[in-house]
């Protein structure tokens, strides 16, 4: 069946305005789902990102305690070790040190009768108690060590 030209051109048109109704439609549902994926996307990156925000803060409040902490320990540990001596006081331990040579040490009840028997001896022979004395010493050095 033929039909004519004028016909032809509106069925053409008619089918032209329902697909662009029909896209237009389209569109419509096409731009929704879109803006519906978009919405999900960024509720989704955004609950990622307080997250992230909150691993972060935790993270920082864990650095900030060790560091309290390595502080802590570190200062305690530099109490406990003495300041290097000062000149005044290099000296004052080498004179305590040289007082403490000079000054014979203590001598048990025993020690005092053999020297004092270590001096009679040192006489008969001529020494002086002085001689005597420091070669008692040396002696009772070579003993106690």
């Amino acid at each position: 069946m033929w039909i004519s030209r004028r016909k032809y051109e509106q069925r053409i048109r008619e089918a032209h305005d329902t697909a662009v109704i029909s896209l237009g439609v389209s569109m419509k549902e096409f731009g929704a789902s879109v803006e519906k994926i978009a919405s999900d996307a960024i509720s989704r990156a955004e609950a990622r990102a307080a997250a992230a925000e909150s691993t972060l803060r935790e993270e920082r409040e864990r650095h900030t305690r060790d560091m309290r902490h390595v502080m802590s320990m570190f200062l305690r540990r530099e109490k406990t070790f003495p300041l290097p001596m000062t000149k005044e006081e290099k000296a004052e331990v080498k004179a305590e040190a040289e007082e403490a040579r000079k000054t014979p040490p203590p001598l048990t009840p025993l020690q005092v009768s053999m020297r004092e028997a270590n001096r009679r001896d040192a006489a008969q022979y001529g020494e002086t108690v002085e001689q005597a004395d420091e070669r008692f010493m040396k002696s009772l050095h070579i003993m106690t060590e």
